[in-house]
Formats: structure tokens, sequence, C-alpha cells
């Protein structure tokens, strides 16, 4: 007998393992797609040159809230619940997904003048990506990551929504990713 248990001469059985890609559950995948939607949540997304190799980027504003990670908020609560300091962030990503690093800039409190504080927060990412080198606005494929910038998580976290699912959430913006794994954040497919 041949290695694999078939007679020399003929094929082998293919069984997959319980733990390949066949599986008949949609867990999360290793390296997430996300689709740039224009004038959406992932605007800022795509390529860059940086010293000698591509890299991609995700690049937001956004003012996180004190509430729990994966915890609902009612729409009338959201309303009511102070938004902490708005920041200015750009993850680095090699073309494999892996996570490189984080810009970040707090651009002030958002009580203190929202409006204000968005405005700059906004202009110092446009000029981060202005630094950028041959920029190419695109679809991305990360990993999941989590970084902590002055107590708030940012990153791709993955969540078990139950026993045989997962969902991948992008905190702080609260994108949640789930199967059918489509590129588009869940409530955002029609947008496209």
């Amino acid at each position: 007998m041949a290695s694999g248990g078939a007679q020399k001469g003929s094929w082998p059985v293919f069984r997959p393992r319980r733990d390949s890609c066949y599986r008949s559950n949609m867990s999360a995948p290793i390296v997430l797609w996300i689709r740039r939607l224009e004038g959406g949540s992932t605007t800022h997304i795509g390529t860059s040159a940086h010293l000698s190799e591509r890299c991609q980027f995700f690049g937001c504003v956004v003012a996180p809230t004190l509430t729990t990670p994966g915890t609902e908020v009612s729409s009338k609560r959201r309303k009511k619940q102070d938004p902490g300091p708005w920041y200015a962030v750009l993850h680095r990503f090699k073309l494999s997904g892996a996570y490189v690093g984080t810009d970040s800039w707090c651009a002030g409190a958002a009580s203190s003048s929202p409006g204000d504080s968005k405005a700059r927060a906004e202009e110092r990412l446009a000029s981060w990506l202005a630094q950028l080198r041959f920029v190419s606005l695109q679809d991305i494929h990360i990993r999941a990551f989590s970084v902590e910038i002055d107590g708030h998580v940012f990153g791709l976290i993955r969540e078990n929504a139950t026993r045989n699912t997962a969902i991948l959430r992008l905190l702080p913006l609260n994108l949640v990713f789930q199967s059918p794994w489509t590129g588009y954040p869940a409530g955002e497919e029609s947008a496209a």
C-alpha cells in the first residue's frame, strides 16, 4: 500500500479535513476583503508606495464613544451619549494584510466644539494621505489587528456571533463584516 491508504496505481481518495476551507459553517476569513465605498466609511482606503514596496492603508476620522465594544445601543441613547475626542487615524498594512502600524492624532474633545475638532481631524488625515506616494484608492485585504489609543480600541476584531458563525468588527467605527463575506459592511451592501 502507498501512503494515504490507496493501492499502488490508483488515485487516493480525497477526504477534506474537518478544519479545512470546506467546512459547512461560514467562519470568518483570515484575510478580510474590504470594499471601498465613495462617500462611505471606507472612502479613504487603498494602496500606496512606501520606500521600496507597496502597502495598504485605511484612514478615517472618528470620535469613539465610551461604550463597550459589541454592545448594542439604542438610537435615543446614542444621541445622548457624549462622544469621545475626534481622532484622525491612518492604519498601514503589508500587501499580505499583515498589520504594520498606525498614525493617530487627537483633535480635541467633541463636546467643546464638535465641528471644529472634526474639521481639524479631517485636515490632518488629508495631509497624511497627501504625503503618501503613488496612491491608488481601491479595495483592501487585511488581517485582524488591534491597537489601543488613549484607552480606546482601534482595529479589526474577531467576534463569535453564534456557535457556528463569526463576525469581524472594525472599531471604533463599529462596521460589522459577516457571512457571506462580500467585502461590504453589514447594512452598506445596497450603497454599492
